[in-house]
């Protein structure tokens, strides 16, 4: 748990961005490590980063699918390559509606990929070899099995604004509720999604399940930056 304390924060701090893809390695340039000053970089600025989709990296078990048993058994491999530093795409407890980054829990491990001592014994591993691990962390939204999601949409205290949540608008022709607008999610249709319980739409930027989390809600960023 410690770890992704630890990480989840570096990631907000380094403000780095990823793309879901396939692995790629990104070669820096060591010579630019030092400015004209001889002032010298932090280790992201030099670091030799290689991007792992856990998914289909490396299956350690035969299940089809790759986990981190199946990192692990990369290292040295990572290692011979010059690579000093690993970003994970998501491996969060998730439904994966959108492969991950629809996140159910940002504290637990997908159980496709692992277990939180597999996760430890990548951290301690990956240690050894001088590779940091970087977790892809995903604070703009969660899946809809979230529990700060349940709890948003029962308007329990402090988790009424966890997410963007709207009353819409009554179509004064038709006389139907409508969306607060005509924003587009990721994935075509609206952005916006009705929910009969708590009786307002919610904001969804991607899939339909995806919640949109409200970043700037003081609350909210306390629960993930720890």
């Amino acid at each position: 748990m410690a770890y992704f304390k630890i990480l989840i924060t570096a990631i907000l701090d380094l403000g780095i961005h990823c793309a879901l893809g396939s692995a790629a390695a990104v070669d820096l340039d060591l010579e630019r490590a030092t400015t004209a000053t001889n002032t010298t970089r932090d280790w992201w600025q030099v670091a030799q980063f290689y991007q792992i989709y856990p998914r289909s990296y490396k299956d350690s078990d035969g299940d089809g699918i790759g986990d981190l048993q199946g990192i692990i058994s990369k290292l040295d491999y990572l290692k011979e390559i010059g690579v000093t530093a690993t970003w994970l795409s998501p491996i969060y407890s998730s439904p994966m509606a959108d492969f991950g980054y629809d996140i159910s829990d940002f504290f637990d491990i997908q159980p496709e990929y692992g277990t939180m001592a597999d996760f430890d014994e990548l951290i301690a591993e990956a240690k050894k070899r001088n590779i940091k691990i970087i977790l892809d962390f995903v604070p703009n939204h969660s899946s809809d099995e979230n529990v700060w999601f349940q709890k948003s949409v029962k308007r329990e205290k402090g988790y009424e604004d966890y997410y963007m949540w709207h009353d819409g608008y009554l179509n004064a022709t038709t006389g139907k509720r409508e969306p607060p607008s005509n924003w587009l999610q990721a994935f075509r249709g609206s952005a916006w999604e009705w929910n009969d319980e708590r009786q307002q739409y919610y904001l969804h930027q991607f899939a339909l399940l995806v919640g949109s989390r409200c970043g700037w809600i003081p609350h909210g960023r306390s629960a993930v930056v720890l």
